[in-house]
């Protein structure tokens, strides 16, 4: 049985935190192409199988805004990958980048062959705050 999990993630910050990812998406030609979690972990060199992360999925879609005066950035993007969201993938990303950046997943869709059923979950993560999750079932 596939099963498929749409996420769509908002990424805030300074400009430089975000666009530091941005540039990478980019690099990696994000809206061309489907960037696959594993290239972004062994960009960053972040050892997934070490860990335990899945990275089993890739972004497909990325836009970028800033606001100059203010320093501050927002980087949408939405990832398919297996089973559930990428978010203890996109702490480790935060992490290894050391960068204060807010990761939330503003909305998760999970699919199976003969089920759907859709979910919304918000996720805020830095490096020097906890995470804290918040899950709606519909």
């Amino acid at each position: 049985m596939a099963n498929i999990c749409d996420t769509q993630y908002k990424v805030t910050g300074s400009r430089k935190a975000v666009a530091d990812l941005w540039n990478t998406l980019q690099e990696l030609e994000v809206n061309s192409n489907n960037v696959y979690l594993y290239l972004l972990a062994e960009h960053y060199g972040i050892d997934y199988e070490k860990k335990g992360i899945s990275v089993r999925g890739h972004i497909y879609w990325a836009e970028y805004e800033e606001n100059v005066e203010d320093d501050y950035a927002l980087l949408s993007f939405d990832t398919e990958s297996a089973w559930s969201s990428c978010d203890l993938f996109f702490e480790e990303v935060n992490k290894a980048r050391h960068l204060a950046m807010n990761f939330q997943s503003v909305g998760e869709r999970l699919s199976q062959v003969a089920t759907s059923s859709i979910r919304t979950m918000r996720t805020t993560s830095s490096p020097k705050s906890a995470t804290s999750l918040h899950t709606e079932n519909f």
